[in-house]
């Protein structure tokens, strides 16, 4: 969801507390010295509606009965491990989104489609907080800070245009995670809180400034990890 810009005060205090909390992990690092285990894995998120709209980071629902959304999102990483309870790593991006429908203008007289393409691409680090490392079955919570880029495109009855963003953001995700073995795991991150700042280009270029809560269905990715090497503590 697009909020109003932040006042300048409360911009620094959360760009200061994200910060500390995204940074956190790496004290550990330097108490543990080679006590580092390696890891890399992944995330999707895929989705494939009827009758929904994907808007602001949100399905909603869409008069048109024709509706469809499809959205594809894919994040590798590797990753360390620093201590029991926290893990630093690094992750690339890719999504896509599609919406397409059918509506009435003119007051209902005439009927004209639409589609919405985006595609995005980003870089950042994260960081994973474990609640119950030594569990078989845990929650997480995983901060990021990544940059993007995003290009859109929307193709009607009337035309076309093209627009595209440039955006950092820092945000924090609670997970889900399920040890199968040792090496092997199984995670779901669900949902977003967090801020984001950069601009949009319409022809013309447009400051971005949001601080966003989405815990709707697009937010969700599930994602698989392996473990190997290292001389790691005990679980």
């Amino acid at each position: 969801m697009i909020h109003p810009p932040l006042n300048l005060s409360t911009t620094i205090l959360l760009q200061k507390f994200i910060i500390v909390l995204l940074l956190s992990p790496i004290v550990p690092l330097f108490a543990q010295g080679n006590s580092l285990k390696n890891i890399v894995g992944g995330q999707v998120n895929l989705l494939n509606l009827k009758g929904g709209e994907y808007k602001n980071g949100e399905i909603v629902t869409s008069e048109a009965p024709d509706a469809r959304t499809q959205i594809l999102d894919l994040q590798p990483y590797a990753a360390w491990v620093i201590s029991n309870h926290f893990l630093l790593g690094f992750q690339l991006g890719f999504g896509k989104t599609l919406n397409s429908y059918s509506a009435y203008s003119n007051g209902g007289t005439s009927m004209y489609t639409r589609r919405d393409y985006s595609t995005a691409l980003s870089a950042g680090i994260f960081s994973r907080y474990y609640l119950r490392p030594a569990a078989k079955f845990g929650l997480f919570l995983e901060p990021q800070l990544y940059y993007s880029q995003a290009k859109f495109k929307n193709n009607s009855s009337y035309g076309s245009n093209r627009s595209k963003s440039q955006l950092y953001t820092a945000q924090v995700s609670p997970g889900i995670a399920y040890h199968i073995t040792e090496h092997l795991g199984l995670l779901l991150r669900m949902g977003e809180v967090g801020y984001a700042v950069g601009k949009n280009n319409y022809g013309y270029s447009q400051r971005h400034d949001d601080l966003f809560f989405n815990f709707s269905f697009t937010s969700f990715a599930w994602g698989v990890e392996y473990r190997w090497g290292g001389m790691g503590e005990k679980e």
